[in-house]
């Protein structure tokens, strides 16, 4: 990232591929003003600055996704795993997330049976193993709620997140809200520019660190998302 003296900063690559000022007006079009608009409100930038920062936003993006990906993964197979070895002391057939005695929500009972709809219609059994990745991160969020704390925080959840007091709880699922929001914004390629995307990454960590401190380490180790934070274009 570089500037051309003028207070525009503008991207090697950017410029290696496109050569000419022009491409930008073209870009721009391609984009659309609308989805450009956010990015040329900050401090009145031109349209160069905007695809720039535009640019930024999806490498930034690409980053987090990478990182709340490893965050959905073990904190699916941890609440998983967990309800199933309580299913199974219970001495109840089946997979857990087809159980009738647990009282789901309306939107919960909606994505199982969506996602057993969806099993059944490809020919294959309807199981844990099946249902688990077809579950959206909101459906795995949401198990850490009032209405499930109050049930399953004792034989379930606090061995999900060992070291978490139940009335220590709350920061863990303000984590969660903040990630699954920043998870939708990148699925729907909004811009999260604007956000202390430091502490969200922090998010992505302190949860992994309430699962598996291992695994939060190695998650870290991984990360660039602080590299391309230290390159994010003036605003």
């Amino acid at each position: 990232m570089r500037s051309d003296g003028s207070g525009v900063f503008a991207d090697d690559a950017t410029e290696r591929v496109w050569g000419i000022q022009d491409h930008f007006e073209t870009l721009a079009i391609r984009l659309s003003p609308e989805r450009l608009g956010p990015y040329k409100k900050v401090g009145a930038i031109g349209t160069q600055h905007a695809i720039t920062l535009y640019k930024w936003n999806v490498d930034i993006s690409a980053e987090f996704y990478k990182c709340l990906s490893f965050v959905e993964v073990v904190l699916r197979n941890a609440l998983s795993s967990e309800f199933s070895r309580f299913h199974a002391e219970l001495g109840r057939a089946g997979s857990w997330l087809t159980d009738t005695e647990i009282v789901w929500s309306h939107q919960q009972r909606e994505s199982v049976q969506g996602a057993s709809d969806l099993l059944r219609r490809q020919g294959k059994e309807v199981s844990t193993s099946g249902l688990v990745p077809l579950l959206n991160f909101g459906f795995w969020r949401y198990l850490m709620t009032k209405r499930y704390l109050a049930t399953y925080w004792s034989p379930v959840l606090c061995r999900v997140f060992p070291g978490v007091k139940e009335d220590e709880s709350r920061p863990l699922i303000d984590r969660l809200g903040r990630l699954h929001h920043l998870r939708n914004r990148i699925a729907h390629h909004e811009p999260i520019f604007g956000r202390r995307l430091d502490l969200d990454h922090r998010d992505c960590l302190l949860v992994l660190e309430a699962i598996c401190p291992v695994t939060a380490r190695w998650v870290e180790s991984q990360s660039r998302v602080p590299e391309v934070l230290a390159v994010r274009p003036p605003l």
